[in-house]
């Protein structure tokens, strides 16, 4: 149906590994937003709280490895730090925003811990560097350290040596941080997640996972008549560089629903979470989200011109202005592929059903070819509706 992606050949690749250089500082760009079924207190450390039904965080991190054994240490500490809440009353708008600003200047000192095992799992996960004068500064503490797990769980990646396993894909037969819940006592449960080989592009190797499991706050299920079992689901996607033996940009979504223990088997929704973390050579000024590691590999196209209806300028690579891409996932996930956010621009044809039949991208980057494509194969439209989404021009056809 998208037949206009130009393939970019690439030799094969040997296993990769992710390896860590002693003392060597690396930076991150990270994301994370967490949106839940039902309200959560969100208090600061004066006299401000406020209840919330999403929350979402953007960090730049420098983290420094250690050798510790045949593990290795991550002391990650923040640079940048940016809080977002919604409020469940628009009313509560004014409140939210001091909350924010207490949590920036608080939450921003947190030193954070990491080790990882030598096949790149995370063994354990800590915070220290900030105050815990008051009860409510240690209650935050615990809040920010379950955020932050969220936030550096797409560092926790098992891979494997294995060349038939780089073949037929290799499992996880535990929860680790993908299949986990936001809280601070720990993720108790069941799960298997699937590791499978993707792309080789630009030198880059693409790793999907994807796993479901059956999980619960604290370190024992509840399977009382509360419903305290969640079923959670996972799909990531990620991007190892094998030159660098580094992990250059892994995103993740969740979609958990809470299992209610009646005969009927009734489903209520719980969370969905969505985390990105991408490795950069230094920040933008502006705290602007890097371009897509992928766009960056991507080589300009010699020899073709845009053919670009008058007025639709013509992108240049200084100007892709694309955030980090987060994964498709499975039809259980509600967060897809966000559009490219630049100058690019696309015809859609959508058919009577509201669905995409072909697009066509004007030139500047093969690359984005791939990305529009990926944001309309889950995409649907209002049959004869208004143009769709970002930088994206829409045709009707009857």
């Amino acid at each position: 149906m998208f037949a206009l992606a130009l393939i970019v050949a690439t030799p094969a690749l040997a296993v990769p590994t992710i390896a860590w250089e002693p003392g060597k500082p690396v930076h991150y760009y990270l994301e994370t937003d967490i949106k839940f079924g039902e309200s959560m207190l969100a208090p600061a450390r004066l006299n401000h709280e406020v209840r919330v039904y999403a929350t979402a965080m953007r960090a730049e991190a420098t983290c420094t490895p250690a050798a510790l054994g045949k593990n290795t240490e991550l002391r990650c500490t923040f640079s940048y730090l940016d809080f977002e809440l919604e409020p469940s009353s628009g009313k509560s708008q004014a409140i939210a925003d001091l909350v924010e600003a207490d949590w920036e200047s608080y939450a921003v000192k947190a030193e954070i811990d990491i080790v990882l095992a030598a096949d790149g799992r995370i063994k354990e996960f800590d915070i220290d560097g900030m105050e815990r004068k008051t009860l409510k500064e240690g209650y935050l503490i615990e809040l920010f350290r379950a955020y932050f797990m969220r936030l550096f769980a797409p560092l926790d990646l098992r891979m494997t040596t294995d060349e038939k396993d780089w073949i037929r894909g290799w499992t996880d037969k535990n929860i680790g941080y993908l299949l986990s819940l936001p809280t601070s006592t720990g993720t108790s449960g069941a799960g298997t997640v699937k590791h499978t080989v993707g792309a080789e592009r630009f030198g880059l190797v693409q790793i999907f996972s994807e796993g479901r499991g059956t999980v619960a706050q604290g370190a024992a299920v509840d399977t009382d008549t509360n419903g305290g079992l969640v079923d959670l689901r996972v799909a990531a996607e990620g991007w190892i560089d094998p030159a660098t033996h580094s992990l250059v940009f892994r995103g993740f979504s969740t979609d958990g629903q809470r299992l209610a223990s009646s005969s009927a088997g009734t489903y209520e929704g719980f969370i969905n979470q969505r985390s990105a973390l991408q490795r950069v050579e230094a920040f933008n000024a502006d705290h602007s989200p890097p371009i897509s590691v992928l766009a960056q590999r991507a080589p300009q196209l010699s020899g073709r011109t845009p053919q670009a209806p008058e007025g639709v300028p013509v992108v240049d690579y200084a100007s892709l202005g694309m955030e980090p891409l987060f994964i498709q996932g499975m039809p259980q996930v509600a967060e897809g592929y966000e559009l490219p956010r630049s100058n690019v621009k696309a015809l859609v044809v959508v058919g009577a059903e509201g669905k995409a039949e072909a697009v066509t991208v004007y030139w500047g980057y093969e690359l984005l070819v791939e990305h529009v494509e990926r944001g309309l194969k889950q995409a649907s439209f209002a049959a004869r509706g208004s143009p769709y989404a970002v930088d994206v021009a829409v045709e009707v056809r009857p």
